[in-house]
């Protein structure tokens, strides 16, 4: 694709913007900075990874001239940067498989975009990555952003609850909270970014769909896969958290992303090996319910299956069953 130069600019321009609203602490740029991602996911795949990275530049320039090269050396690496490698990725072509009756050549072409599975195991290291630069910004360890979890714990207790609540619970009840609040702080950034970064790639890629800019052909989501370094990925971060002090936070921040990405997958999994079933139905519907009604135990029983696809051939099996198998996904 030829580079955008009109579309590039102006989305980087509209990125600063979003950015320098934060910095000026403009309540209204809160949840716009949540869809950060979308604009330029939007431009890189749909217009290119060029013109994706014309989108970075831009953005990164403005900042940097505009509120001072911290703000841009930030949005570069935590947010312009690998946001841009994950849009790359999407936009890689893979083989087709082949199909009845259609082109048995397999060859490369718009018919299928890239590996989601890679997509979806460079969206839990992104976000691993931005959790563990989020708690080297507040301060490293807990009692590093403490203080500032302190004050917005109070901040919600006095704002959500009647002053009742608060004596009730008193002092000491105040810092049990605080330091099971401070114990998932971790997880929880490791874990909201993940899903920030999936859902703006999902409605990027739908939108882009919808105006006939995609250039690929929506990816079969039941055929994703874990890449052969993630396990390898997992068991490291998990060997990590019981490293002390700030290096084991970091890895629980990967412990999550990773135990996200494999409950995804799990789900692919799930949604592959029940198609053509006459319950695939209650099987889905009963894990979806799972997971809202006890997402820990539903959770652990998606990652254990889509840990074990790989290693039984899960999907294999469903495949030579003889059930009826297509490319449409779901």
């Amino acid at each position: 694709m030829t580079i955008s130069w009109p579309i590039g600019l102006g989305a980087g321009l509209a990125t600063a913007l979003v950015v320098a609203a934060v910095a000026a602490r403009v309540p209204l740029a809160v949840p716009l900075f949540l869809l950060l991602p979308l604009p330029l996911l939007i431009v890189a795949l749909g217009w290119g990874p060029r013109t994706g990275a014309v989108v970075v530049g831009v953005a990164t320039a403005a900042l940097s001239l505009g509120i001072g090269w911290p703000w841009g050396l930030s949005y570069l690496l935590t947010h312009g940067g690998p946001i841009l490698v994950l849009a790359a990725l999407a936009c890689l072509p893979v083989r087709a498989p082949r199909q009845a009756g259609g082109d048995q050549t397999g060859s490369v072409g718009p018919a299928y975009s890239s590996h989601p599975g890679l997509v979806l195991a460079m969206i839990a290291l992104v976000s691993g990555g931005f959790a563990a630069a989020a708690m080297l910004t507040l301060g490293a360890g807990p009692e590093g952003y403490q203080p500032l979890i302190r004050e917005e714990l109070r901040g919600m207790l006095d704002s959500y609850f009647n002053p009742q609540v608060k004596a009730d619970l008193g002092e000491e009840g105040f810092e049990k909270l605080l330091q099971e609040v401070l114990a998932l702080v971790p997880t929880m950034l490791a874990l909201v970014w993940f899903a920030l970064m999936a859902a703006c790639l999902w409605i990027a890629g739908r939108v882009l769909a919808a105006s006939g800019r995609l250039p690929a052909r929506w990816p079969d989501l039941g055929a994703t896969d874990a890449p052969g370094f993630l396990p390898l990925t997992f068991m490291a971060a998990v060997a990590g958290t019981f490293l002390a002090g700030t290096a084991g936070d970091i890895a629980k921040g990967f412990v999550a992303a990773h135990v996200a990405a494999y409950v995804l997958i799990g789900l692919a999994v799930l949604h592959s090996i029940t198609r053509g079933s006459a319950f695939r139905l209650f099987a889905l519907a009963g894990a979806y319910l799972a997971l809202v009604a006890m997402p820990p135990l539903a959770g652990l029983l998606l990652v254990v299956l889509g840990l074990a696809d790989p290693i039984f051939g899960l999907r294999a099996r469903a495949m030579s069953s003889g059930r009826e198998w297509d490319s449409k996904g779901g």
